[in-house]
């Protein structure tokens, strides 16, 4: 995983933890910042190319933050961030982390944001590797999840991994939990894991449809 503005937060929440603050009649913005301290839009202040500050106006039909120089116009377009995130299946269970920024009993997937120029496929690997320490191959590709509220495309693969974890630094806590306890969480990439889960339990009862 990679840090981004400061702290690190990609929506892999347990899903108890989230639904705690649902209950209580917190929107997901709010349940977000308290998790995390970290904001769900971090808007930039300042031209990266002149310094001036930037000002909200109508860009392509949408208000945009840009500069207000005639000799600059930089505009802040502030486009979704590609993030992999892998379903990383070991000796039959789903291996769940916890960062060390996150709260305890928070876990998720293994996320990260893709490097220049590697590919999805190749950044999913290597963050499996970097996190968890296990080589591993691509079984299949899940889809792809639009996290709006932290402006993010994520790619989740379902992976298979050997050997024996070793944590990164990053990480506090790895917790292997069996497909049929899985529960999705309802936004960011539990939505991969609920179509995840579909296909699973198509196809666990028969080892034949499983892909090796």
């Amino acid at each position: 995983m990679r840090f981004f503005i400061g702290k690190e937060w990609l929506g892999n929440w347990d899903i108890e933890a989230v639904n705690k603050s649902d209950n209580a009649g917190e929107p997901l913005e709010k349940v977000v910042q308290k998790l995390t301290g970290v904001g769900i839009e971090e808007a930039m202040k300042f031209c990266p190319q002149c310094g001036n500050e930037l000002v909200i106006a109508q860009v392509d039909g949408k208000p945009r933050q840009k500069c207000p120089s005639e000799f600059c116009n930089y505009v802040f377009w502030n486009n979704p961030i590609p993030v992999v995130g892998a379903i990383t299946e070991l000796n039959g269970d789903v291996i769940l982390v916890r960062n060390k920024q996150w709260p305890e009993k928070i876990f998720g997937l293994v996320t990260g944001f893709l490097e220049k120029g590697e590919t999805p496929e190749e950044g999913i690997l290597r963050e499996v590797r970097e996190e968890l320490g296990l080589e591993a191959k691509i079984v299949d590709f899940v889809g792809y999840y639009s996290f709006f509220q932290m402006n993010q495309l994520i790619l989740v693969f379902h992976i298979k991994a050997e050997g024996k974890i070793v944590m990164g630094e990053e990480l506090v806590e790895t917790k292997p939990v069996p497909p049929e306890k899985l529960r999705p969480w309802r936004f960011g990439t539990g939505y991969a894991v609920a179509d995840w889960l579909k296909t699973w339990k198509a196809t666990g009862a028969n080892p034949s449809l499983k892909k090796d």
